[in-house]
């Protein structure tokens, strides 16, 4: 069962990244579609947190604060990186936070796999790479220790904000309290960080330019409930990495879509995935 929640979870997350990549190919700036993807995720895990009795600590909210600043920063930071360095380069080298989290699960938590489960997640963290590499048609690779620094920070970022629901689900806290004031937080920052964007918008803009981030937020709110749902069930040194292959979800649904074509690596993910996925079920 928890396989089948990790798989949904990985989804999901990659139906909420397919719309945030149709908004910014229809022209909607990367900070809009964050504010609108974080205001409905937000709500999102308000309903859930309401539901569920909206019975709140101090420890709940500090939690929240953290994977909060995962979340948000993450993203923040990983723009950045983009910004500074070869994205060939740098979105291989941040998927690979799960690493951190396995490491987490298995030393802190003594989490055990047998070989072939091993093997399974092995061939996962390859196809999470593969996924995210893309051939540079630039002529050199400008890497710089700022770009450095801001790949290392997003990556750690990530994985607190990927491992701090396992955290959080061994002290017995109520995660869906925790996702929303982990959302919270980021809706906070990036409406303070790009209110002069939310200004400049007239009032027919506003739901064109949020919308395709609100419907991601929705996608994001599913994506994280059911994560969080499967860590309850399962081990998250082996649903930690299923999650993660959500990029391979936002990559099949561009073929599909914009008939984009398949690399020869993520050809080869698809197959990694495939036969890992029959591994660890095993």
């Amino acid at each position: 069962m928890w396989l089948v929640l990790a798989l949904s979870s990985a989804v999901v997350f990659g139906l909420a990244g397919f719309g945030m990549k149709v908004g910014q190919m229809r022209g909607v700036p990367s900070s809009l579609v964050l504010i609108g993807l974080y205001l409905s995720g937000t709500l999102g895990f308000l309903i859930t947190w309401s539901m569920a009795g909206a019975v709140t600590s101090w420890p709940v909210i500090l939690a929240g604060l953290i994977i909060g600043i995962g979340s948000a920063g993450g993203n923040y930071v990983f723009m950045k990186a983009i910004e500074s360095g070869p994205a060939s380069l740098t979105s291989p080298i941040i998927n690979m936070n799960v690493v951190l989290v396995i490491g987490l699960s298995v030393l802190i938590y003594g989490e055990t796999m047998n070989l072939t489960k091993t093997i399974g997640v092995t061939l996962f963290l390859i196809a999470i790479i593969l996924i995210a590499i893309k051939p540079d048609k630039s002529k050199g690779m400008n890497t710089s220790a700022f770009w450095l620094s801001m790949v290392m920070l997003s990556t750690l970022l990530f994985a607190v904000r990927n491992g701090g629901l396992k955290v959080t689900q061994e002290l017995a806290m109520d995660n869906s309290a925790v996702l929303f004031f982990s959302y919270l937080i980021p809706t906070i920052f990036f409406l303070v960080r790009y209110r002069a964007e939310l200004m400049e918008l007239k009032a027919g803009e506003i739901l064109p330019q949020l919308g395709w981030g609100l419907v991601s937020g929705l996608g994001s709110f599913g994506g994280m409930q059911l994560y969080a749902y499967a860590l309850s069930q399962g081990p998250a040194s082996i649903i930690s990495p299923v999650f993660s292959l959500y990029g391979l979800v936002i990559v099949l649904l561009s073929v599909g879509v914009y008939k984009e074509r398949l690399t020869a690596l993520q050809t080869l993910a698809v197959a990694l995935t495939f036969v890992g996925l029959i591994l660890v079920k095993s």
